[in-house]
């Protein structure tokens, strides 16, 4: 059976009771986020994520799920999403992914640890103005 668009793009569609959308945009603006990133938190908090393995396989679908953003502020929320689900693990807390703006005007996102991005991020943009050389 073929998959609807919205179940392609993990879209769903939701009919909130009266006055729930405007409680929703008030935590929303309190938390300095979109109301889709809001749902999303409220959603991990609730239906939290199996602790599994961090392979090759997920990070890929995660940068993908990035790189697929229909805007720039979708893309951001979409980085807040998996950031928000790396720190809650005990497992992989200490990985994020950052999105760098590249000298070709294009941005770029990359997992990297907390503690070391400054080091990781310089050491890319080196190896990437060497192979344009």
């Amino acid at each position: 059976m073929a998959r609807s668009k919205n179940e392609e793009t993990g879209q769903i569609v939701i009919r909130p009771p009266a006055g729930m959308r405007a409680r929703i945009k008030a935590a929303a603006e309190a938390n300095n986020r979109s109301m889709n990133a809001e749902i999303v938190a409220t959603l991990e908090e609730k239906y939290p994520a199996p602790d599994d393995d961090l392979d090759s396989a997920t990070m890929t679908e995660w940068m993908d799920y990035v790189d697929n953003a229909t805007s720039s502020h979708d893309r951001i929320d979409r980085i807040e999403q998996i950031n928000d689900r790396l720190s809650k693990s005990p497992k992989y807390g200490f990985l994020q992914i950052k999105l760098v703006d590249m000298k070709d005007g294009n941005s770029a996102a990359f997992f990297t640890t907390k503690d070391k991005w400054t080091d990781l991020s310089a050491k890319f943009l080196a190896d990437e103005s060497d192979d344009q050389k």
